[in-house]
């Protein structure tokens, strides 16, 4: 199996997002739902972490944006709501934004999606979010 290196399971996407010092998480959308290892790793968290102190403190606290791909006719806003609960308990949630390719005449699964200057536009003023908020908090 050449391609087994860059499978990654919910302990090693774990492993990286503790290593990290800020997350900005881009979740596709398949079938209405959200990728499976955001999945395995949202619901196997409890498994992992000694307690939610801990995956707060380690995890939850560097997540600092949510991307949600996926169009509305394909459940990319039920993906878009289901990822924002994730987050309904963080006393500040992350800014999120919903891309649907779609809307842009693009095809997301082809990667063509940002060469779209709306779309890019789009993630600039999440990134000027991003680094409000970062300044405010230092």
């Amino acid at each position: 199996m050449k391609n087994a290196r860059y499978r990654m399971t919910p302990q090693k996407f774990t492993k990286k997002m503790k290593e990290a010092d800020v997350i900005i998480l881009a979740i596709p959308t398949y079938g209405g739902k959200p990728a499976a290892l955001y999945s395995a790793f949202t619901e196997r968290a409890q498994g992992i972490f000694k307690g939610y102190e801990e995956f707060k403190n380690t995890i939850l606290n560097k997540i600092i944006a949510l991307i949600v791909i996926g169009n509305v006719p394909a459940g990319g806003d039920l993906t878009y709501h289901s990822v924002i609960l994730d987050h309904y308990d963080c006393k500040n949630p992350p800014p999120s934004i919903l891309l649907q390719s779609a809307e842009y005449g693009r095809g997301s699964i082809y990667g063509n999606l940002l060469e779209d200057e709306k779309v890019r536009d789009r993630l600039d003023n999440l990134v000027k979010l991003i680094l409000k908020d970062w300044e405010s908090k230092r």
